[in-house]
């Protein structure tokens, strides 16, 4: 009988979760996230990078001028999957310009950006793919002033 007891609290734990999650559960469903990153930030600038999640580190990466990196993975059962990314550009000689953007976020971006999440980094800032909208969004500003941008 507390065997019994036991497996249906854990049942009705499984039940309550479960509609606390979104229709789509990547964790249920299993479909793989691609995130894209294209250096558009100009001719000859080169775009380095380090992205992360809590379990994973992707190195450091390097890319010229319209080159672009992709990886996938699972969004997690809780949907709080999160990668992030150091970017680093040479703005002018010896003027470097560095952020650290939420990159992919399973909760703002599962519905936003379904399984393909491009980012286009500019010098204005990184432009995302809104697949609802079918455009293009700023999600991000360089932490510098514009008018000091080239």
């Amino acid at each position: 009988m507390d065997t019994l007891n036991c497996l249906s609290r854990v049942l009705l734990l499984v039940v309550v979760f479960s509609f606390g999650q979104r229709s789509q559960v990547s964790g249920i469903v299993l479909d793989r996230v691609y995130v894209h990153i294209i250096n558009e930030l100009g001719p000859y600038q080169k775009l380095t990078f380090n992205c992360k999640s809590a379990d994973d580190d992707l190195g450091r990466h390097v890319l010229n001028y319209k080159d672009f990196y992709t990886w996938s993975f699972y969004v997690n059962f809780w949907d709080l999957t999160l990668f992030w990314c150091n970017f680093e550009w040479e703005m002018s000689k010896g003027k470097k310009i560095d952020g650290s953007f939420d990159i992919y976020d399973a909760q703002r971006d599962q519905d936003r950006c379904d399984n393909q999440c491009a980012w286009r980094i500019q010098r204005k800032g990184l432009l995302s793919f809104n697949s609802n909208k079918f455009s293009w969004e700023r999600i991000y500003r360089w932490p510098i002033p514009d008018a000091e941008l080239p």
